[in-house]
This record gives C-alpha cells, sequence and structure tokens, in this order.
C-alpha cells in the first residue's frame, strides 16, 4: 500500500480570467491526495465467478455474526423467514404440478376441479404467507440496518482513538481511515445482501428439488444457462469496485474542500482571501475526473451486462427447447411438463438473484474488509497503558512529571 501527498502551488490564472482556465505549467499539478491499495487492486482485477462463489459462503457467515452481535433476535428471526420461504416455495411447486395432473386427467370437468381444488388451497395459503413472511423479512432488516451501521462507525472511531497518534503520521494510515469509513458505512447493506442471496438460496433449492423429481436433465441445463450471466454480473462488480479504488484520493479530497468551503473554522480566510472561486474550480475539476471514471465504470459494465444477457437467452432456449424434446418424446408427461415450466421460471429467477447478489455482497464484502484491514492496522498500533490502578487518598497538590519524551 503506497500514500503520497503532493502539495505544490497552484499557477496563477490571468487576471479576470475563470478559475476553470488556470494553465496547467510544466511539473505543476493541483493538490491531490494519492491513494492506491495494491493489494485490493490486485484482488479486485483477479476476481472471478469460482473466487465469488468460493467467498460468498464466507461473507454470509460474516454477516450472520456481525447481525448476531447487534440483535440476536432479529438474526434468527431472519433466518427463520428465509428457511420458511424456501419451504413454502417447494410446497407450492409440487402443488401447481398436482393441479395440472388433475386438471389434464380424463373425467367430468367438475369431478376434475374438485380434485384440484385441494391443491389451489395449498398453492393461495403458500403464498400469502410467502407475502407476511416477505413483511417481516423487511421490518427485521429495518430493525438491523441503523444499529449496524452505527456500531461498525463506533468500533472504527474506538480503534483510531487508541491508536499511538504517530499513527497518524504514518503513510497511508489517513488514507485507509478514509477507505474504512466506507467499508462502515455499506455494512448494513452486507447484512442486507446476505440476506437477498438466503432468500435466492432457498427458493432455488425448492426449484432444483421439483425440477429434479419432474426430470435430472433440466437442472443441469438451467445451471448451465446462467453462466453466462453469471460471469457478465462477477465482470460488472469488478469493474465498479476498481473505478471506487482508483478514484478514491480523489474522493478524499473534494470532501476536504467541502470541509473548508463550508464550515465555521475557515469561513472568514475564505472571504478576506478571495479563495472561493478558485477552491470551486479546483471542485469541479476534480469532481470531472471522478465523474468520468464513474461513467466509464458504468458503461463498461451495461455493456458486459448486455452481452451476458443475450448470451444468457440463447441458452434459455437451449432450456426450453429441452423441454419441448423431453414432452415431444414421451419422456415426460403433460402434467410434469406444466410444473416443470413453473419450476424453470422460479428456478431461472433465483438463480439470477444469487447471481447478481452474489456480485453485490462480494463487492460490499471488500468494502467491509477495507474497514477491518483499519481495524487491525489500528489495533496493531494501540497506545499502550501502563496506568496505575490506585487512587489517591486526597487530592493531589503538585503535578510533576519526569523524563517525559514526544515521538
Amino acid at each position: 500500500m503506497t500514500s503520497a501527498i503532493t502539495q505544490e502551488q497552484p499557477p496563477q490564472r490571468p487576471r479576470g480570467g475563470s478559475p476553470d482556465d488556470a494553465p496547467e505549467e510544466a511539473g505543476v499539478r493541483e493538490e491531490e491526495y494519492l491513494y492506491r491499495d495494491e493489494s485490493r487492486l490486485r484482488a479486485g482485477s483477479q476476481l472471478t465467478s469460482r473466487t465469488m462463489a468460493r467467498r460468498l459462503p464466507s461473507l454470509v457467515r460474516r454477516s450472520v455474526r456481525m447481525a448476531w452481535q447487534v440483535d440476536r433476535g432479529a438474526t434468527v428471526g431472519l433466518l427463520v423467514c428465509q428457511i420458511g420461504t424456501g419451504v413454502l416455495a417447494a410446497l407450492g411447486l409440487l402443488a401447481v404440478t398436482g393441479t395440472i395432473t388433475a386438471l389434464v386427467a380424463s373425467g367430468d370437468i367438475t369431478e376434475r376441479l374438485w380434485d384440484a381444488a385441494p391443491q389451489l388451497a395449498v398453492i393461495a395459503a403458500a403464498a400469502g404467507l410467502r407475502a407476511l413472511l416477505g413483511i417481516a423479512v423487511v421490518w427485521l432488516t429495518g430493525r438491523l440496518r441503523p444499529v449496524l451501521g452505527r456500531a461498525a462507525e463506533l468500533t472504527m472511531i474506538e480503534a483510531a482513538l487508541g491508536a499511538e497518534l504517530a499513527a497518524n503520521n504514518k503513510p497511508g494510515y489517513n488514507d485507509a481511515y478514509d477507505i474504512a469509513d466506507r467499508g462502515a458505512q455499506v455494512t448494513p447493506d452486507l447484512v442486507e445482501e446476505a440476506q437477498d442471496v438466503l432468500a435466492a438460496t432457498a427458493t432455488l433449492a425448492a426449484g432444483a428439488t421439483v425440477l429434479t423429481v419432474l426430470h435430472p436433465l433440466l437442472l443441469p441445463l438451467l445451471l448451465l444457462a446462467c453462466l453466462p450471466q453469471a460471469a457478465a454480473y462477477v465482470r460488472s462488480a469488478r469493474v465498479i469496485y476498481l473505478a471506487g479504488l482508483e478514484t478514491s484520493g480523489r474522493r478524499r479530497m473534494l470532501s476536504k474542500l467541502r470541509w473548508h468551503m463550508a464550515y465555521m473554522e475557515s469561513s472568514e480566510e475564505m472571504r478576506a482571501c478571495l479563495a472561493g472561486p478558485f477552491l470551486t474550480g479546483r471542485y469541479r475539476k476534480l469532481a470531472a475526473t471522478v465523474n468520468a471514471a464513474e461513467r466509464r465504470a458504468a458503461n463498461t459494465g451495461a455493456w458486459m451486462g448486455l452481452a451476458g444477457a443475450a448470451a444468457g437467452g440463447v441458452a434459455s432456449i437451449a432450456v426450453w427447447a429441452a423441454l419441448l424434446w423431453l414432452l415431444a418424446s414421451e419422456r415426460m408427461d403433460l402434467a410434469a411438463g406444466g410444473g416443470a415450466v413453473f419450476a424453470l421460471q422460479t428456478a431461472t429467477g433465483s438463480v439470477r438473484g444469487i447471481i447478481s447478489g452474489g456480485a453485490r455482497l462480494v463487492r460490499t464484502g471488500w468494502y467491509v474488509q477495507d474497514w477491518q484491514n483499519f481495524l487491525d492496522n489500528a489495533h496493531g498500533q494501540a497506545m499502550t497503558d501502563s496506568r496505575g490502578t490506585a487512587s489517591p487518598a486526597a487530592a493531589p497538590q503538585r503535578f510533576e512529571v519526569r523524563d517525559a519524551t514526544y515521538r
């Protein structure tokens, strides 16, 4: 990790000119805090679908552990809701298959409707209960988010206050604090995104169970069809995260400029020195570079998503063609085929939810890891508490310090 601070005198702009028109002289550039965490850049550039799949379980465990520390009741409630959602999804899909079987059977239509009535009741009950569980998930997540965010911020502040004063003068320490602050802010997102992945996984398990029961060939075909979109989501997440790291120094400088231009401590100097137009000009230039980098990342991610969607569409056609072949060759009866249609739709949505949610979870996990890295760094430079525990019997009359040094 390297960090450098360059402070040079800005070029003088022509009288009457705009601060944005200031000439850039040779060897002179505007003040900028440069931050490049090479380890995070390497990790982000090497992210693949395989590494994402390996990281997801540990990130989910970490999010559950963090949520458990701040609100055990809400954590247990969320886990129960996700398990219940998966069970209800499986029951609903099996009931759909039973309904179609009853409707396409031979006999009087009235009798077939009566035979399908219990299955229809199961479908309605499962849908209603899943809706209630969804409301409970929103409520429990709303309970966790603010508490978890404040806890992450307080942990970081306590670690910073407990570090030696000399740590602030070490290269990269203050930059790492600013990067870690982003991690503290997105800590609630880690839990919410992990919950989304768990919900999609539970629904996928239900759909996969039904597909396997109907015909074992459908499940591997479905997973293969979702691989192109998985690769696109992962690459998009990588591009956006790397863009955030590349612009972190400029965003830190923007924050410092906002502080100096808006707060009371420096307001008199801003007006007395007529520094407002100059600083706003610098702010516009820095903001333009950050906006350009973020726009490039967004465009690249969109093109990757488009390519993944196109490839996924072609693969989905192959899946539906396989289903039609199974029906045409009588390897699957009509009722099972109808149930397979609903199961495929459910499983396809779940796989895409896991892929998109997993990519977001991995990206958020990087930010949270930056937060954890700062905590480890600060704890490694913590002040040594050598104070005694005895209390004086009376108020001291004289304070004396010997052999004191300052580093």
